[in-house]
């Protein structure tokens, strides 16, 4: 959805590309080590510093989810839910995204550390 409807500008499929190198990277420096937390952090950061997205509907979780599953299965050398997804058509209505604000220029984290810095 982010790329299709170019999200991250007119390079957004150049940065879903780059998204998968990173993880495969991921997965070849950390093999078995990775787990869905991690996933889902790169996700989520992806998203809103590359697409300016904010997952809000735990998709980060689902996807990073199956990107463990198929991890694990292709290192048995199995590819039945790799075959199950590629048969599965995408729906777009049951992932929904809010655009992060990019006028936004204070976050909660920002807020507590002014406040910290002033007392």
């Amino acid at each position: 959805m982010a790329v299709k409807n170019e999200w991250g500008g007119h390079q957004s499929g150049e940065k879903a590309a780059w998204l998968l190198q990173t993880l495969v990277e991921h997965f070849d420096e950390r093999g078995r080590k990775v787990d869905a937390d991690e996933l889902e952090d790169i996700l989520l950061q992806v998203m809103a510093n590359e697409f300016n997205a904010m997952l809000e509907d735990g998709s980060e979780r689902i996807v990073a989810v199956q990107i463990m599953r198929l991890f694990e299965q292709s290192v048995r050398g199995e590819t039945t839910f790799l075959e199950q997804l590629r048969s599965r058509p995408v729906k777009q209505s049951q992932f929904q995204v809010q655009a992060a604000d990019p006028d936004c220029e204070s976050s909660d984290t920002e807020d507590s550390e002014n406040e910290e810095m002033s007392t």
